[in-house]
């Protein structure tokens, strides 16, 4: 069972920053991979993007979750010294953003995620004003990240 161990933490084993840095990029690409991805389908079936969005709740809904993504993403390159400071504020951070990025379809970054988690490592504790800060920022992520999943299933029952 060793050998295996070994194996797995040999194979993700990773500089904790660079998978961090793909992290937050992944959530910005993939935001900007698919405003192109609706923009291009605008104009090849010239029609306005409010009519597009009219006509398709799922991509109505799927926009703003790219639209979180890109919060997000804005929020771990403005926070990284904060979300990197401790194993607590990692698992608070990226485990729950892995598991809603699985149920949400988006594999890259639910992987870039779960690679961020396992490379982390206690260094110092985090400071009471700004746990309850991030606490806080990171409920409401999910609780939106939630709606949005809620919003899909909904349209995927109705359809």
């Amino acid at each position: 069972m060793s050998i295996i161990s070994r194996q797995f933490k040999r194979l993700t084993s990773f500089n904790i920053n660079r998978v961090y840095l793909s992290n937050y990029l992944m959530l910005f690409l993939t935001a900007l991979g698919y405003f192109s991805y609706i923009g291009l389908t605008a104009l090849i079936q010239e029609k306005s993007l409010q009519t597009i969005l009219k006509a398709s709740p799922y991509t109505s809904v799927m926009l703003i979750v790219v639209s979180l993504n890109v919060l997000v993403g804005y929020f771990l390159w403005l926070c990284e010294a904060f979300a990197l400071q401790n194993k607590t504020n990692v698992t608070l951070i990226f485990l729950p953003l892995a598991i809603i990025q699985l149920f949400l379809g988006n594999i890259i970054v639910f992987a870039t995620s779960l690679l961020t988690y396992l490379n982390a490592k206690d260094s110092t504790s985090a400071s009471k004003w700004a746990w309850n800060k991030e606490r806080l920022a990171m409920i409401a992520v999910i609780g939106l990240y939630g709606l949005c999943l809620v919003l899909i299933l909904m349209i995927s029952l109705n359809s």
